[in-house]
């Protein structure tokens, strides 16, 4: 029963696309909205099946939390988690994510539920983590509405309790760009590097931070293994050093060939700079 609700919500998703909702036609939701109907009769069912139904209770959550707007069907799942397991951390974690501002709720209702979770004598752990994503939470508010300089001191304080989250450090390097303060944002991207080698998005993020501080061998270096990773941008960065030589030898091949890739990815700047060099 849980295997099928799960497979069911996952169909959801794939006939939903990943694309943001405004690029998202009517028919891909109502067949994301018809398989999570009958994901959420599985797994509303398979809850009975185990005493702690945890896995259940998540994946409901989550489908909630594209189905819905109030949190009301969430908030009814998680008190049912907790009545089976009052300790349950991983159910809470899942409905402080639907509680952010993204998905209808605000940084508010998040630093709330928050204060529950120390009422109900969580782990130090668990407590330290629910708080940097109520704070991060502000600080994406923040940076949606212009108020760099309070985005920046709310991530920091986010990243103060969570040093290692990815989420936190990607936005603290953006919100420091915004700001131009490049050499700042260099840091937190090169921790992601440090943690996971094969971080095209910050491989790509950073080259692009260097080539704007006019130190393109740095920039070279990191757009050539996200080019190597498969990133597009980077393919098509990588293609114009190439083309104009730029701390490389001259190669217009090379050049075409990574246009090429970046433009079978769909890169539109790669599109224009293939048809470019094609005529050159």
């Amino acid at each position: 029963m849980l295997a099928r609700g799960m497979y069911y919500e996952a169909m959801g998703w794939v006939r939903r696309g990943s694309a943001y909702a405004r690029s998202t036609n009517e028919r891909q939701f109502a067949g994301m909205r018809a398989y999570h109907s009958m994901a959420l009769r599985d797994l509303s069912k398979s809850t009975g099946l185990t005493a702690k139904p945890t896995v259940s209770y998540m994946e409901e959550i989550e489908i909630w939390k594209a189905l819905a707007g109030t949190n009301k069907e969430s908030r009814e799942l998680l008190d049912q988690s907790i009545k089976k397991d009052p300790g349950n951390i991983v159910v809470r974690r899942t409905y402080l994510i639907s509680i952010q501002t993204r998905w209808g709720g605000s940084p508010k209702r998040m630093a709330a539920f928050v204060d529950e979770c120390r009422r109900a004598s969580l782990p130090a752990a668990a407590l330290r983590e629910f708080e940097a994503m109520a704070i991060a939470d502000r600080g994406w508010v923040m940076y949606r509405d212009g108020d760099d300089s309070g985005a920046e001191k709310a991530y920091a304080q986010a990243l103060a309790l969570m040093p290692n989250d990815r989420d936190m450090l990607t936005q603290m390097s953006n919100v420091l760009v915004r700001e131009n303060k490049y050499e700042q944002a260099v840091e937190p991207l090169s921790k992601l590097i440090s943690m996971d080698s094969s971080n095209s998005y910050a491989l790509s993020r950073r080259g692009a931070i260097y080539q704007g501080m006019k130190q393109s061998e740095r920039a070279l270096k990191d757009y050539e293994k996200a080019a190597e990773l498969g990133d597009d941008f980077s393919e098509n960065e990588l293609g114009k050093f190439y083309w104009f030589g730029i701390s490389v030898p001259r190669d217009k091949e090379r050049a075409i060939k990574l246009f090429r890739r970046a433009a079978e990815q769909g890169n539109k700047d790669a599109e224009k700079n293939l048809a470019w060099a094609l005529q050159g």
